[in-house]
């Protein structure tokens, strides 16, 4: 990436290592981008997690419409394709990821974004019962 500040304050992290964690990013983008119901993001989904991709898919699309209701500013996502990640979708996959009730909380600037962060611990879980290697 060329040496541009504004590009990097725009886009300061990498993007996740694991090859699903990154499925379940683009996956967020898609949808957030081109709709909840974004065939390509249905795709992904199905050619990831197989069987299980309706699980992962209706709890994605529930945790991102409950966190654009929850959120009181605007929640910046880069395109599909782009090679790193913004600050706020960071904080998207902790609470994914991790379970993070205050990542959830700085991305929303809402403090108590309970239908979303329940959302978010529900997509966790299915994550870790596909695989474990993802969601720790």
């Amino acid at each position: 990436m060329p040496d541009c500040p504004r590009l990097q304050s725009l886009l300061p992290l990498p993007l996740p290592a694991n090859p699903m964690e990154r499925t379940v990013l683009v996956m967020l983008r898609r949808m957030a981008i081109h709709g909840l119901r974004d065939a390509r993001a249905s795709q992904l989904a199905l050619t990831t997690f197989g069987a299980r991709f309706d699980q992962v898919l209706a709890l994605s699309r529930c945790l991102l419409h409950e966190t654009a209701t929850a959120s009181k500013s605007t929640i910046r996502i880069a395109t599909c394709c782009t090679p790193r990640m913004t600050r706020d979708e960071a904080l998207m996959m902790d609470v994914i990821l991790h379970g993070d009730k205050e990542a959830l909380s700085a991305v929303t600037d809402n403090d108590m974004p309970a239908r979303a962060y329940s959302a978010a611990l529900c997509l966790h879980n299915a994550l870790e019962d596909i695989s474990p290697k993802v969601a720790r």
